[in-house]
Order: structure tokens, then sequence, then C-alpha cells
């Protein structure tokens, strides 16, 4: 997989929500400020989901565009920030260029079409912004790097190039080769074997048994961290390494031979040197590399944040403090081994193909085991996976809406012989609490025979003594907090009067206080003045 053009930590602002249909979605964004400019009109988008990322160059949001439809779609309040109007009108670009092929049976439980203005505008909607954006953009760009590195090949040597005959610095350059493969083999194997059988298997050991009371991570959590496959590719390297050592040593004595009698000696149907044999044992075991390596390059790309959280959520456990003696820095790089391992065979097959002259048939053996070693390098990892892979931390979603003063004024009523204010409503409230206070008011108005009721109407209905109880036990029933009752004959504003009522409570509270500091004062605890009240 290519990696997005542009991913840099400078001015990133990373925004993040979750779809039923897309899984996780992540879009970085970036303002584009021209040179003696602090104002912004163009914009950078890269958006994430399952079905694969897009990253869109500079662009500006033009009310002409048919992507600007999905502006409509998101609330109010978001359709005045200029950073989600960027955002939902990427999403709709986004949506439009994906294939044909990605947006089957695009419609959701309730019949409605998928990927188009309202999707668009029902993600942005729920977007927010990301609180470790320099993290999880790191991580996503490490996935790519070492992406990149697996699929970074020398080009073949051009037959135009090519000598008809072996020279002597010839032979010696295939059979130097030849002992290169061998000997980064087995470097390789006895890395793999140390970190199977010298670290991972005391890991495995201990958390199959670990007490009830232990904090380090069970069986099945480690088996993300070390996985299977891992086993696999010790085992079909080693067999690998058997076979190819023991073609070069049955052919040394012939190799040698063959070095010493000199330069231009023809190709024969004899294979001096074995370069055709170990191009043989190259093209019989690579493939069997694709399910192990296959299976390893999809989990490798969520050992570094899974690593990290282990070591963060069981920092106390013995777990941790095995990581620590073994080196967490060094668990990492003996990891990537294998990731890296790939591309040094492409590397090592060219040291070997370049010295072999025209007609050489272990030319098109080794050009085929290259090959297969590429494939396995090109394997795209399903971009769902990358996103498994991160850590992301975000803002909770704020649905709120601010009430309007009309909404305000309805909150108050009259009675017979008193004013009566309701719980005055806050003046933002969340969306189920309002939507859950819409459903009490249509239940109160077809109660009273009418709507919901306004200022006017409440302040002209007259209310009885009984069926103002009667109201009171039902305020009661559904939880509202206590009113505020002062009788009418006073003539004065209710706010006033609780104001009033809390100021002569406060008075009692200080004639209190100042009783008990001067119980202190007379059983000799020190003058009234140390502790007056204040």
């Amino acid at each position: 997989m290519a990696g997005p053009p542009y991913l840099h930590p400078e001015g990133v602002t990373v925004y993040y929500t979750e779809d039923a249909y897309l899984s996780r979605v992540l879009i970085f964004y970036w303002p584009v400020t021209t040179a003696g400019s602090s104002i912004s009109s163009r914009h950078r988008i890269t958006i994430f989901t399952k079905i694969g990322h897009a990253s869109f160059p500079p662009f500006q949001v033009s009310p002409q565009s048919s992507y600007y439809g999905a502006v409509a779609q998101l609330s109010d309040e978001r359709q005045r920030d200029e950073t989600y109007r960027v955002m939902v009108f990427s999403l709709a670009k986004y949506f439009d260029t994906l294939p044909a092929a990605s947006k089957e049976n695009g419609y959701d439980s309730g019949g409605r079409t998928l990927f188009d203005d309202r999707h668009a505008g029902k993600i942005a909607n729920k977007l927010c912004k990301v609180t470790n954006p320099i993290r999880v953009l790191e991580d996503v760009q490490s996935f790519y790097s070492s992406s990149s590195k697996l699929q970074q090949t020398s080009s073949r040597p051009s037959s135009s190039s090519r000598s008809t005959s072996f020279s002597s610095e010839q032979k010696q350059a295939i059979r130097l080769a030849m002992c290169e493969v061998v000997d980064t083999e087995e470097r390789y194997v006895s890395k793999m074997h140390e970190l199977l059988f010298n670290i991972i298997s005391e890991f495995r050991e201990k958390s199959c048994t670990k007490p009830p009371s232990s904090t380090s991570p069970d069986a099945q959590a480690l088996s993300k961290l070390f996985p299977s496959c891992l086993d696999a590719i010790f085992t079909v390297n080693r067999g690998f390494l058997d076979s190819i050592r023991h073609v070069l040593e049955t052919t040394e004595d012939s190799a040698i031979e063959s070095i010493a009698s000199g330069d231009d000696e023809k190709l024969s149907s004899h294979d001096f040197l074995g370069i055709r044999a170990f191009s043989r044992v190259l093209c019989d075991w690579f493939p069997k590399f694709l399910y192990p390596y296959k299976e390893y390059l999809y989990a490798h790309t969520t050992f570094s944040a899974l690593l990290s959280s282990l070591m963060r959520n069981h920092a106390a456990s013995s777990f941790s403090r095995r990581v620590r003696e073994t080196g967490e820095q060094k668990l990492r790089s003996m990891l990537m081994e294998p990731v890296q391992r790939l591309p040094r065979y492409s590397l090592l097959i060219d040291s070997m193909t370049t010295p072999l002259p025209v007609g050489e048939p272990s030319l098109k053996l080794l050009a085929k085991a290259r090959d297969v070693v590429s494939e396995i390098c090109a394997m795209e990892t399903p971009v769902s996976k990358i996103l498994d892979s991160l850590t992301i931390t975000y803002e909770e979603e704020k649905a709120y809406r601010s009430l309007s003063p009309t909404k305000f004024l309805s909150s108050l009523a009259t009675g017979e012989d008193m004013v009566v204010m309701r719980h005055v409503p806050r003046l933002a409230v969340p969306e189920e609490e309002r939507d859950r206070d819409r459903e009490k008011e249509k239940e109160r108005g077809r109660d009273r025979g009418g709507g919901g009721g306004g200022l006017r109407r409440a302040l002209s209905r007259r209310v009885s003594p009984p069926k103002r109880e009667q109201r009171e036990q039902q305020m009661l029933k559904e939880n509202l907090p206590p009113r505020v009752l002062m009788p009418t004959g006073q003539q004065k504003d209710p706010l006033l009067m609780e104001l009033e009522m809390l100021r002569r409570e406060n008075a009692a509270l200080r004639d209190m206080l100042d009783r008990c500091t001067c119980g202190v004062a007379d059983s000799g605890g020190g003058g009234p003045e140390n502790y007056a009240y204040r």
C-alpha cells in the first residue's frame, strides 16, 4: 500500500469517530496559509476508514461544488465552524471517489442510501478532536515507513552489461554472494531462536500459570504480541537454512577447482559453482514463506501500540518487570527482525544475479525467487488493521443546543394565590434530556387540553388549591426540582423574595457561629477576636 503523500506534524489537527458501516474514522486536517497571510483559505485532508485512505491536496470549500450539499447536513453549530465544513466536504468527496465495489449494498437498516451527503453529515456531526494527535500521526507514519522499506527493491541488472562466459572474478563474486546468504540466514535464525526460546517462552509460561491475583496480561492478550505465526517463521527459516547450507557445503570442492581453473570458462551443463542448485532451493522454499510472513506483516502493525499499552496498564506486574529486564527497545527490535529480513532477500538475490553471464540457467530461477519475495513484501495491509493498532484518545461528543428566551419564560406559571416559578432550565441541555423534557411538555399539554403553553397562557390560567396540590404531587412523581413559592399579595418579584430568604438564613447561621465562638472564648480558648466569624 502506498502511504499518504502528506502526513506532517506541523499544524495538524486530528478528528475521530466511529460509524456503524465504516468502523473507525480518522481524519487529519491541516490549514494551508499563503506567504504573508495568516488567514487560511485552503486546506489539506487525509481520511482513514476500513475501506481505505485518501489524501486530498490543498483545496477550497466552494459553494459551487457538488460536494457542498453535504454542509447542509451539519448541525447549526457545526455549520458555523470552518473545520467541520471542510471535513464534511472532504467526506462527500471521499465517498464519491470510492470504487463501486466498496459501495455495493450501500443501504442502512432503514433502507437509506449510504456514502452520500446525509451519511457524510452524520459522520461529521460526531467527529471529535483527538487529544494525542502527534502520537497517532507518528504511529501511522511508522507503519508506512516500514511498508515503504519493504517494497524498496533494487533494479534488475540489464543483460546488455553481461559477459558470455565466467571470469575468475565473477566466480568468486557468485560464491561470496552465496556465502553471504547463508551467513546472514544463520544470524537471523539465531536471533529468532533467542527471541522464541529465551524470551517469549518465559512470557508464555508465566501467563499460563499466573495466579488469579496477578496483574500480568493473560495468555490471550499475550498471543497478540507474540503470535503463533512467529513460531511458524522460525520453523520455515530453519528448514531453509539447512537446505542452502547443504548446497554450499556439497559444492565447495568443485567451486574451488572451477575458480582455480582460470578465466573465460564457457557455460557447461555442469554446475561447478552450485549456483543452479542454490537457485532451485530458493524457488522451492520462498513460497513456503508466504503464509507465516503474510500473517506477521498484518500483525506487526499493532505491536508498538500494544506493548506500550501493556506496559502502561500493567506497570507494577511481573510482565513489565521482565520486559525491563530484557530491554524494551531490544524486544521491539527483535520483533521487527522478520519484517526487515524480507527485503534483505531481494538485495541478496541481486548480488548473486549481477555476476552471472548471459544464458546461465540460474538467472531465470533467481528472478522467479525474487518475484516471490517481492509479492510478499508488496502485500497490502488492510487499513482497518492500521486503525485497530492505534491508541486514540479523544474529547467526548457534546450534544448541546441553546434554549431560546421563549423557552426560558415558558417555565413560569401562576396559581390562584401564588406565583409559581418552575425549575429554570439551563441555557444548554443535553440532547437526550431536551427530548425527554419535550415529551413531558406534550403530556402536560394533553392533560390541559392544549399545546405546551407559553407565558401568556400560563399567566391567564387560574388554578384552584386542590388542583395545585394535585399538580405538586405530579411534579414530585416526575422528580422535578422544587419550586419557589411566595404569596402574591406582596406584589414582589419572586427572585428578590428568594434572595431575601437566603439572607435571613445566612444571618441565622452567623448568629449560631457567633454563639459557638463566644462559648469557646469563655472556656479560656482565647479572645473573641481570634474566633470572630468573617
